[in-house]
């Protein structure tokens, strides 16, 4: 599948929107004071450095300004790398969006917006949020935990049955079968279908009128969906090619027809290595930031009153009063 050649419009918003956001690393930067190097953003401009735009006569983006964000975005989004040749104006379109967000700095300030209490508000807050998720960060990165190549080899061994994304096919069971309401009749067609294939199962199904009971389960295995439990579990027993006659219930009887069992086939550990090693360092890394956080809760005795966001016994059983008060008020559906 080839992608065409036209940029794709909602990936170069994205891209703009996320160089706005790293251009917001200015609110963090202290105001140079009369008489300081002139700057562009947070950046000295170096006499004879080449600018790509201006505002008023004064340097608003540099060539060096420019390709240290442009480098920011790509690495904060590496698919964008891949996708340059798709959006020929990417480059373009992100010193624009950096002009314009100094055009919009430059309206604030000037306007003094900036020195209302709900700017000042504003601003506070996201600071403060700014500051979590860079905490966030590097607590996460303080509880980084290596994995060892025999570590990845174990848990692709023992949980590889866990991650269907291990997984080339389940294998399984093949089965087709007929059910039927009482056993007389199943055991009569068993005894016509005996030593028969899957094929000829399902002719002799037809010839006796029974082409519409008759269901192709493909592939039964232990984790096999929408049939009833304790028939996939007693198809999955079959140990080779056999027609049987299984009892579900009283009133549910299926005559199957089981072929060779298939294993169940994986992806090789060579190609899923890496990313099994990024999951399980990632694992142990959230293990490690919930064992610390708990440790540090101890440290800074941290108590949470967790009775005061629960309700209490009288309150739940007022609610489950109302509920029952409003069922009771509310009338019953009449007939049409």
């Amino acid at each position: 599948m080839y992608m065409h050649n036209t940029p794709n419009k909602a990936m170069q918003v994205t891209a703009l929107a996320l160089v706005l956001l790293l251009s917001g690393c200015d609110w963090f930067s202290k105001k140079g004071t009369a008489g300081a190097p002139e700057k562009v953003g947070t950046k000295e401009v170096v006499s004879g450095e080449a600018v790509i735009a201006t505002m008023g006569g004064k340097p608003v983006l540099t060539v060096k300004e420019f390709e240290e964000r442009f480098e920011q975005l790509l690495a904060g989004q590496p698919q964008l790398r891949a996708m340059m040749q798709y959006m020929p104006d990417l480059k373009l379109d992100v010193a624009k969006s950096l002009v314009s967000q100094s055009v919009i700095d430059k309206y604030i300030t000037d306007g003094g917006l900036d020195k209302s209490e709900e700017y000042k508000n504003d601003l506070e807050q996201a600071r403060s949020q700014a500051q979590k998720i860079v905490n966030v960060k590097h607590f996460r990165k303080a509880c980084e935990k290596s994995v060892t190549a025999d570590e990845v080899k174990k848990y692709y061994d023992e949980h590889k049955d866990e991650h269907p994304e291990l997984l080339l096919s389940r294998g399984g069971v093949p089965a087709v079968g007929v059910s039927f309401d009482k056993e007389a009749d199943a055991k009569a067609f068993q005894a016509k279908v005996a030593g028969k294939n899957a094929e000829e199962f399902k002719k002799a199904a037809e010839a006796e009128k029974l082409g519409s009971k008759v269901r192709n389960f493909g592939f039964v295995n232990a984790q096999s969906l929408g049939m009833d439990a304790a028939l996939r579990d007693k198809i999955v027993a079959f140990k080779r090619a056999a027609t049987d006659l299984i009892k579900v219930n009283d009133k549910t009887f299926w005559v199957v027809n089981v072929g060779a069992k298939e294993e169940t086939k994986y992806r090789p550990f060579e190609e899923v290595k890496a990313g099994l090693e990024k999951f399980l360092a990632n694992h142990k890394m959230e293990e490690a930031m919930e064992q610390k956080l708990e440790e540090l809760k101890a440290k800074y005795d941290v108590k949470i009153m967790e009775e005061i966001l629960k309700p209490v016994a009288e309150e739940q059983a007022d609610n489950a009063k109302d509920e029952a008060d409003v069922k009771e008020q509310t009338p019953a559906a009449k007939p049409a």
